[in-house]
């Protein structure tokens, strides 16, 4: 298979795991599913610096060059309310940056896919810290989108994922995350390079451990195991599923207790076993409560 043939099966699988909906959205932080008292409101801005330089296919680096770099943020409102007795946020998430891939030598740049989701917690334990909680996600295509474009931050089609995470102190310091999630892809009537692009759904598993050194302080760890989205153009399958494991170190803390945490995170891809790029990523996160 030629270059160029592998530049585009990477390009098409890339669509999906670049778009911000899913780098942010979806990558859930330690403690997240903690249902807060009602009334509660979230501020919350995400900021992702994403390089890769590696393309794998069938299993195998076939570039080396790639030069992929996007920077990206997220503004995400939450509100915790009571329906019937359990606690929901609605919330919505609106993706916005700059990303390029130098070897297409092409970028793109503005808005990304719109997201409303809502989790309902049908178990909260505040005395025990212990949280199970069900979030369907919606992503509606209003991201920055042109089909004679290799590169754009929007994907040009409907996309929806139902997330189940359950959160528990195992001790009274540590705590643990066990999140999973399948998402669905609408079609994409515009594709580049032909009329119809359909994508298969993805799994996704994560674990995360967290250990309070103070009580403001917690650094944790993320292991995520993410399968499936392969691509379709046309009818015909593209070849790049991807079995790809990441882990991400971080570090939360309450620059002013209560009101505002700020959070630092590393992650990058130890094991990409089918297609897709390597990833290695910062990103900060700064959550305000009122």
């Amino acid at each position: 298979m030629t270059q160029s043939s592998y530049i585009l099966r990477g390009t098409i699988a890339m669509a999906t795991l670049l778009t911000p909906a899913v780098g942010l959205a979806f990558d859930v932080d330690p403690r997240d599913y903690t249902a807060l008292p009602e009334g509660t409101n979230l501020n919350i801005l995400y900021a992702r610096q994403l390089t890769a330089e590696d393309l794998n296919a069938d299993g195998q680096t076939v570039i080396n060059d790639l030069d992929l770099d996007a920077s990206i943020g997220i503004y995400r409102f939450v509100h915790f309310t009571k329906v019937m007795g359990l606690t929901i946020d609605p919330q919505f998430l609106l993706p916005f940056g700059t990303q390029e891939i130098g070897i297409l030598d092409d970028s793109s740049s503005g808005m990304g896919d719109a997201i409303a989701a809502a989790t309902v917690w049908l178990h909260e334990d505040a005395e025990k810290q212990s949280y199970f909680g069900i979030t369907p996600f919606v992503i509606a295509p209003t991201g920055e989108y042109d089909s004679d474009k290799p590169v754009n931050l929007g994907t040009n089609r409907w996309s929806y994922v139902l997330q189940a995470g359950y959160m528990t102190r195992l001790t009274d310091k540590l705590a643990l995350d066990l999140v999973a999630d399948v998402q669905w892809y609408g079609t994409n009537s515009d594709p580049m390079g032909g009329d119809r692009l359909e994508q298969d759904e993805a799994y996704q598993l994560q674990v995360m451990l967290s250990y309070d050194i103070t009580p403001t302080t917690y650094p944790s760890i993320r292991y995520s195991w993410r399968k499936g989205d392969e691509s379709h153009l046309d009818g015909v399958a593209m070849n790049n599923e991807v079995d790809t494991s990441t882990v991400t170190v971080g570090l939360n803390h309450w620059l002013i207790p209560g009101k505002l945490q700020m959070q630092a995170q590393y992650l990058r891809d130890i094991d990409v076993r089918d297609s897709g790029p390597e990833l290695e990523a910062f990103q900060l996160r700064f959550l305000q409560p009122f």
